[in-house]
């Protein structure tokens, strides 16, 4: 009899040790399955990539979704009066980031006549659909086309000027070169007040002025 029960015991504790293999296996099955991952994770890391986007933008892959060219746009204000008027060689625009760019802007505005007081142009030109903001990239003139009680026919030579057209407001942080009747001034940077007839030199001002003849 007690043959017996030590059979019973040995059989039981046989299944035990098998069924605590059986489980070790399985957990050392998934350990081993999770190092093979991490492995193979590791070694594509170290692989470099056969080929990387390009940093730099083609405009010419960039879709248009509407051009013109030789355009012509009129801007009025609420009683009708003429602000301003842009015109272009050609005009394309960006419907990514809503750009409007534009081939030797010219600009015009106006001031409570139909008669243009300032004549603006440059190279290229950069607005949005709202049109609140234009950058003139590139060689900017400006050129008051009428004298005024202050002023007598400036012109302005510059570059890279953000224009502010409803406020008749014009600015650059670029060397600027001032000609009037009356001389030369240099600088760097400059603002132009359209509706005042007001041209600001910001700084390192110099100027080169035709003496005044002697009563």
């Amino acid at each position: 009899m007690t043959s017996v029960n030590s059979l019973w015991k040995l059989k039981a504790l046989s299944k035990r040790y098998w069924r605590v293999i059986i489980k070790s296996a399985r957990t050392w099955g998934i350990v081993a399955l999770v190092l093979i991952a991490t492995l193979t994770a590791w070694e594509l890391l170290r692989e470099e990539p056969t080929s990387q986007p390009s940093l730099n933008i083609d405009s010419n892959s960039r879709t248009i979704d509407y051009f013109m060219e030789q355009f012509i746009s009129t801007v009025i204000d609420q009683k009708g009066l003429l602000l301003y008027q842009l015109s272009g060689a050609y005009m394309a625009h960006y419907p990514d980031n809503d750009t409007i760019d534009i081939t030797a802007p010219h600009m015009l505005f106006y001031h409570q006549v139909a008669t243009p007081s300032w004549d603006v142009i440059a190279e290229r030109g950069l607005t949005n659909s709202n049109g609140d903001e234009i950058y003139l990239l590139g060689k900017v003139i400006i050129h008051q086309l009428k004298d005024s009680s202050q002023t007598s026919h400036m012109k302005i030579l510059t570059r890279d000027v953000r224009v502010e057209p409803a406020a008749k407001y014009a600015e650059t942080q670029q060397p600027a070169t001032l000609l009037d009747n009356y001389g030369r001034t240099d600088g760097i940077g400059a603002r132009i007040y359209f509706k005042e007839e007001r041209v600001e030199i910001l700084s390192q001002v110099r100027g080169d002025y035709a003496a005044a003849d002697k009563p």
